[in-house]
Formats: structure tokens, sequence, C-alpha cells
């Protein structure tokens, strides 16, 4: 069996019960998530990132990056240092995830933080998301790609 990771290209915005699933796909097979806290500092900003916070921080680690996380590193430049929360892929993690956004894409400024990731063990990508342009994409293998759990997640092999 070919255990080659390939990616995949999200076809359709994962809503609801997709999403539902997406993310216990992801729960089942890795480690870790990410979200990039591009809140404006607007006061609709301010209290959105005061929201998002008083349910997520207890499981949050802080950091930052001063390259976009799922950038090429030609293009992934952000020009300034930015805050970065990482995250345990848990069952509560994963709750907090799908009561915030009812969409794949909705995680961007300035409702939630942006971008959600979710790596594999060894740090490479499983789960990328551009939310502001509506791009996402999954790296799996042929068995991964051929999960019953993704079957309401509408996904298409990338060609390079």
């Amino acid at each position: 069996m070919n255990n080659e990771i390939c990616r995949y290209r999200i076809v359709s915005e994962p809503r609801r019960q997709s999403l539902d699933a997406l993310l216990a796909f992801c729960a089942a097979h890795e480690a870790y998530g990410t979200l990039v806290d591009l809140f404006p500092s607007s006061a609709k900003g301010i209290s959105a990132r005061t929201d998002f916070l008083a349910t997520a921080e207890p499981s949050l680690e802080f950091g930052s990056v001063d390259r976009w996380p799922l950038g090429e590193p030609e293009n992934g430049r952000i020009g300034h240092s930015v805050p970065l929360w990482k995250f345990p892929l848990t069952p509560s993690f994963i709750d907090i995830l799908a009561a915030k956004a009812r969409s794949l894409y909705d995680w961007k400024s300035p409702k939630l933080p942006e971008d959600l990731a979710i790596y594999r063990d060894n740090g490479t990508v499983l789960l990328g998301t551009v939310s502001h342009e509506c791009i996402g994409w999954l790296n799996l293998s042929s068995q991964e790609a051929s999960s019953p759990q993704l079957g309401l997640v509408e996904i298409i092999e990338a060609r390079r």
C-alpha cells in the first residue's frame, strides 16, 4: 500500500456536520493545532479576542512567528512578529473549535483568530487553511484520503 503523502484540496468549505467530521478525523490522527492572532486593535477586535481567550486560554501555548506558519519559505514572511497560539487536539479543544466556528473559513479576524492549522506529531501539516482566501488542504496518504471519516468532506488530489 502506498504511504506517500499527497496534497488534497478541499473543494467546498466544510460546514457544521462536515466540519465536525473533519475535526474528528484530524483529532484521531494528529497531535496539535495552531491559530494566528491577527485580531485588530479596534474595540470589536479586542472584544472578540477577549471572548475567545476566555474559553480557550487554559489550553493555549503562546508564542510568536515572523513567518506565516503555513507559508512557503519564499512567500511566508510577515514583516513583523505576530502571536501564534498552539493547542492540543483534545476532545475538549475540538468542542471549542466547533462551538466558535460554523465553517472552516470562519477562522479569520475580527471575529476569530486566523488560519486554523493541524499538525502531525512530526510537525508536518495535516490540515492547512488560508481563511480569508477560502483555501484549505489536507496532506494525506491514499489510505487516509479514502477514510470513511472524511466522507462528508469534498477533497480532490492537487496536481503539482
